[in-house]
């Protein structure tokens, strides 16, 4: 039963129309956006923690006037995504996944590698935010991704730490 949750789903990036049972009230329209892990395997190495699949946005746009809901999704296009699916292995620690040990590191360079933090990851995959009206995909990392509400791609990459520094910054 557990192996049904660490299961890579597919994108759906052409919205499909949902099946709804009842009725949406008339006034009911627009868009939610959801975030989660929607990727667990990358090349022959898999995500060890639920929460650490690479991210998917999942659109539900509703149309309370003619009754319709259609839904799409897309992975979301991070620097984690994207190094993980052209390397064909996991390139950043997660939650619960540590970057798999290079075996070209010599001895010395593994042992450093204990003292040095990892380069922190930007799958964003928990959440999504709307800042000034821009839709954002977010996670417990420095990073958020703007991304376009419609299509789901990924707009622009933001580190909080460096782009938007505070009064001390």
């Amino acid at each position: 039963m557990m192996d049904e949750i660490y299961r890579t789903v597919h994108e759906q990036t052409n919205p499909i129309e949902a099946q709804v049972l009842g009725k949406l009230p008339v006034w009911l329209n627009g868009s939610l956006l959801r975030n989660g892990p929607g990727k667990y395997e990358v090349g022959s190495e898999s995500y060890k923690h639920w929460f650490d699949g690479l991210g998917m946005l999942h659109n539900f746009h509703i149309n309370g006037s003619n009754g319709k809901v259609f839904y799409r999704s897309r992975f979301v296009r991070s620097q984690a995504f994207v190094e993980a699916e052209t390397r064909r292995s996991i390139t950043y620690a997660e939650f619960g996944t540590p970057v798999p040990t290079d075996p070209c590191k010599n001895i010395f360079a593994k042992f450093f590698s204990y003292f040095l933090p990892p380069e922190r990851t930007d799958n964003c995959s928990i959440n999504v935010i709307h800042v000034k009206g821009k839709p954002y995909a977010a996670s417990d990392s420095p990073f958020i991704l703007e991304v376009d509400q419609d299509s789901l791609e990924v707009l622009a990459s933001f580190n909080m730490r460096k782009d938007f520094p505070g009064k001390d910054g």
